[in-house]
């Protein structure tokens, strides 16, 4: 765009604003959705909103629409984050969701610090525009996989057997139209009956 670095810092900002604009906006219809749609949904948007920033300073370099632009791009980014997040927790036992977390933190600052330093090398070897053009195929490429991916991730990942971990006794089930009274489990020494 041929801006100077204030209008950088502007654009980067209203990108946050978008973000937290676009979390407000999911928190309130996120639950509408089943997880593997915000992500595949906030993929594709990302990809096709960066295309066309990428591509706009073929049409106008002027600020205003890009102001839009990056602002607009919060938005699905928030979305892809949220479904993302559900994913993984819902589809993590307790005992494991902080490990989960940790990992996808680290995974995603390590993949960010791979990717600065594999543009800074490629941007001499096949251009700018070409790295940003792939940047955003990413983000297309990353909703085909969540949509493939994650069908899965709409059920729920069923609770672990209670009798296996849990000291209480195993309570009533009910099994069609009949109510179960299960056996209790067999005595475990050192845990009164």
């Amino acid at each position: 765009l041929g801006g100077e670095a204030g209008e950088v810092g502007l654009l980067r900002g209203v990108q946050a604003v978008g973000g937290i604009a676009g979390g407000a906006v999911l928190g309130a219809v996120a639950g509408r959705f089943a997880p593997r749609t915000l992500v595949a949904a906030g993929c594709f948007g990302f990809g096709a909103v960066c295309l066309v920033i990428w591509n706009g300073p073929a049409v106008t370099t002027a600020a205003p629409p890009y102001l839009v632009l990056f602002a607009v791009v919060g938005v699905p980014i928030a979305a892809a984050m949220a479904g993302l997040t559900t994913v993984l927790l819902g589809g993590t036992p307790d005992e494991f969701r902080g490990r989960v977390m940790s990992t996808l933190v680290v995974a995603d600052a390590s993949a960010q610090a791979a990717g600065t330093l594999l543009a800074g090398a490629l941007i001499g070897v096949v251009g700018l525009l070409p790295l940003l053009q792939a940047h955003a195929g990413l983000g297309l490429a990353a909703g085909v996989v969540a949509l493939a991916a994650l069908r899965a991730a709409d059920r729920p990942v069923p609770e672990q057997d209670p009798g296996q971990h849990d000291p209480r006794p195993v309570g009533a089930a009910v099994v069609g139209d009949e109510r179960v009274v299960a056996l209790q489990p067999p005595a475990v020494p050192g845990r009164p009956d």
